[in-house]
Formats: structure tokens, sequence, C-alpha cells
């Protein structure tokens, strides 16, 4: 049997909020120290509202933030794309085949997903409410050996330019017309196109896309588990600093690895395949049967140049995304929007992995695909809801809604906050637990208290202090996470 989850509850959390800038302590969060985690446990728990930012769990305490945070997801076998994401796919396929050589005015910085007011982050938008947390804080129960923050400076990239000039030399002047021409005559035949109003296959779209020989420009992917690389580091910092405005001085290997590469996810399956999938995403092999579960990388690659990665934790039911980044230099191939599908596509490729009969006593296995939290208000949640079929999760009763009938309440809610089922309630009426369930007298004398190297049931823990906050944390999970969690002192 594996370790147990084990996490130092921290309380409520009031922070600046990331969306709406309020300069006040107006983001409210509930938070806890996982040093342990099992992927069963955080399925759990982000189906109560909660999410990881490293080893950092917090869940919004919704009816009191200033800005509530709905966690979304969407069915990866049902969904519908719309004309928008498959314009995205044809773009990039025409790139890579040199079809299409972006303006100069499309190089620029911009918005991976597309939308009309500036550069925003890949679907990583929920992070940025979550304040920073420092290790010291918890209780730690095991510690770990810290490494020293060495100078990193931004390292240049200038293979989107590279890549652009080579498709540009040909059309250059018109007297290369001739010569360019007979080139294209003794090229490699394309991929035949696929006739107008064919359904629209991810499946394939994504297939066509990875690993296509006979192109101007290959397009690649790997799955690892996450790992510190100078290449991802290199590409974190150029990200961070263009897109979100960081200063060079704050974007650090060490803060990378907290925030990127360190995970409490444990799983008896999390590397016990590899990268062995019948996925074209990184190979094709014969399936095996054993799970593959915890924190992964998913990398891009432009021809050999790392050009993004998506952070994404592999679960029993779904595929979580946890941040994405990208080369801002490749802004015009909307990697965002592209990631997002190739990550649906993995759900997919993890559920066929599956025995049949897993998958019929187990429906909800990889069928879905956790895109974070979707912020009605915010502009830069927009494109979350463009992929359909989605839903939201009900902050009181814990229910799944679909969007469709969710955007209608959200509209009409006067406070910026409403439940989606009823009995419905406002930030004005919401009771003050609201989410929270009752913890029974009996239940809390088992909950299980770390103390000098033992596992004792709380009710033979001395400190009465402790009861109270224990509690807490336990009524904002399920019962059964909270029976088997080890929980640390305050």
């Amino acid at each position: 049997m594996g370790q147990p989850s084990i996490l130092s509850p921290l309380g409520a959390d009031p922070h600046e909020c990331g969306y709406c800038k309020s300069g006040a302590d107006t983001s409210i969060s509930y938070g806890a120290w996982a040093h342990n985690l099992t992927c069963d446990d955080y399925q759990a728990l982000i189906d109560r509202g909660w999410r990881r930012s490293g080893k950092y769990l917090y869940k919004p305490l919704m009816h009191k933030t200033c800005c509530p945070q709905y966690t979304i997801k969407l069915d990866a076998l049902a969904f519908r794309p719309a004309k928008q994401h498959r314009q995205v796919l044809n773009k990039l396929r025409r790139f890579l085949d040199g079809e299409w050589v972006p303006a100069a005015a499309d190089r620029v910085l911009g918005d991976a997903h597309g939308a009309g007011d500036g550069p925003v982050p890949g679907h990583d938008a929920d992070v940025p409410a979550v304040a920073p947390v420092a290790e010291d804080k918890a209780a730690v129960v095991v510690t770990k050996k810290r490494r020293t923050d060495p100078a990193a400076d931004q390292v240049p990239s200038d293979a989107a330019a590279a890549a652009v000039e080579q498709q540009n030399l040909p059309h250059a002047h018109s007297r290369a017309g001739k010569k360019h021409a007979a080139a294209a005559k003794d090229a490699p035949p394309k991929p035949p196109k696929p006739p107008k109003n064919t359904p629209f296959d991810l499946d394939q779209a994504i297939a066509d896309l990875v690993g296509m020989e006979h192109r101007k420009h290959s397009f690649r992917t790997t799955l690892e588990p996450a790992s510190f690389t100078d290449a991802k580091f290199a590409l974190y910092k150029r990200y961070q600093i263009a897109i979100h405005r960081d200063p060079p001085e704050k974007v650090t290997p060490r803060g990378f690895e907290r925030f990127l590469v360190d995970s409490p996810l444990s799983s008896p399956g999390k590397v016990a395949r590899s990268s062995s999938t019948t996925s074209p995403l990184v190979g094709s092999v014969t399936p095996i049967a054993q799970p593959r579960f915890g924190s992964f990388h998913l990398c891009y690659y432009l021809d050999t140049q790392l050009i993004a990665v998506s952070v994404i934790d592999l679960l029993p039911h779904c595929v979580s995304a946890v941040y994405f980044f990208y080369d801002p230099d490749f802004s015009f191939l909307s990697l965002g929007k592209v990631s997002a599908m190739v990550e649906m596509r993995l759900a997919r490729d993890e559920r066929r992995s599956l025995p049949s009969r897993v998958v019929d006593w187990e429906p909800d296995r990889m069928k879905w695909y956790y895109m974070g939290y979707y912020l009605h208000m915010c502009q830069k949640m927009v494109y979350k809801a463009q992929f359909r079929p989605s839903f939201l999760l009900d902050p009181a009763a814990y229910v799944w809604v679909p969007y469709e009938e969710a955007l209608g309440l959200l509209d009409d809610a006067e406070d910026g906050f409403t439940t989606l089922v009823e009995p419905r309630v406002s930030r004005k009426t919401a009771p003050k637990g609201l989410g929270e369930r009752e913890v029974e007298e009996d239940e809390a004398d088992r909950l299980w208290i770390y103390e000098d190297g033992y596992v004792v049931p709380l009710k033979e823990y001395d400190d009465p202090e402790t009861r109270p906050f224990v509690v807490e944390c336990a009524a904002r999970m399920d019962a059964e996470t909270a029976a088997h969690t080890v929980f640390t002192p305050r």
C-alpha cells in the first residue's frame, strides 16, 4: 500500500486578487500544504473545488472572495469544436506545410487564445489568484534539500524568425518564381485534404499534425514526468517576462521548480507505463493496462526547438491542466488553443489504453478535461467557455451544471456570485459555511493526525486547539477522503 495523503491545514488566506487587481486582500481561499497526495484523493478534492499550485492546495471561498472561481470541466469524448477551433488546427497545418507565412503584424507578441484585448496566458489564468506560500509555513513532515537559485539570463530564441525567413526566401523576389515552382514540382506529395463538409474528427486532426513526414516543418510532442531542464526554464522565463511582465530577477530556477515541477501527487502507476501509449503523441506501441497517473510535462517541439510546455496532472477521471507556457515568438500559432485540444486527445488516448472492463465498470475513467477555474466576469476566461460541452461545479451541492444552464444564472447574479442549483443563494444570502459539510463528533474522533513520527486518532491528540483546525479542513473535503488523510498539527 502506498503512502497516504498527508496535509498540513493552513486556514483561510486573504490576499490581493490577481484578476481584478483590487489592491487589497479581497481574494480569499482556504489553503493546505500537501506533503503527499494520492491521485485518487486529488481527484476527489478537485471535484469539490480545490486546485493545486506546486504542493500548495487551495479552495476559493466562493461567497467571500472578490472574483468567484467555478471549477470547469469538458467532456473530452463529446467535444464539439467551434469553427475557430478547426481554423486554429488548419492554420497550424498550413504553417507546417509551408502554405502560410504569417504577416509581420501576426508575428508580434499576441494572445495565444485569439482574444482581442492583448496578450493573456494559456490555460493557466486561475493561477495568479493564488498567493505564494513559503514551504516553511507548513509543518513539514519530510524536509527536502533546496537548491540555490543560480543566475539565469534570458535565452533569446530566433527560431521563429529563421523559420519565417526560410519560408519567405522563395517568395522574396519575383525572379525567384521559376526556381520556386521547380522546387515545388520535385517536393514530396502533401497529405490529401479532407473534402469540404467532412465531420470534424479531433483524433485525426491531431494525428495529421503530429509526426507527419514530408513537411516544411515537423511538429511533435513528448510526454514525460514533470522535471527541470535548462530548456524548459529558459522558455518559461521568456514567457513570464513577455506575457506576465515579471521582472527578470524574479524568475528563478527554484521558483520554476516550486511552481511547475514539485508535485505532491503519488500513485503506483505514476511512471509504470513511461511514455508507452497508442497515441501518435508519443509513439505507437502495444498499450499496457496499468493506468498512468501523476504530474507530467507535455512538451511541444517545432523542428528541434521546444516551443511550449503543458503542465498537466493525469488523474483517475481526467487530464487536469495546471499551467501552459510557450515561446512568445510563436504566438501567431494560437498555441493555447492547440494545446487544449492536444490535451483532450491525450485524455481519449489514455482511456483507449484501458481494458474495456475497466471503462464499463467506471464510465468516467479519463473522460474529462479539467481546465482549472472559470471566472464569469473575466475576459481572459472567455476561451474556456468556447470549448463544449463543458460543465461548472456548483460550490454548495458539488454537482455539475451544463455551462449553457449556468450562463443565465451568472449573468443575472447581482453581486457576482450565485449557486447554480436550488436552493440558490447570493453573496448576501449565503450561509457562513457555504460548501462545508457537517463533521460529526464521532467522525472527528477518527481523523488521523501525525505526532512525533506516529499517526494517532485525533481523539488521542493532546492539543485541544488542533482539533477545530483539523475539523475545519475535513469539512471542506468529502468524508471518504478525510477518513484516510493524515493531518499534521497547526
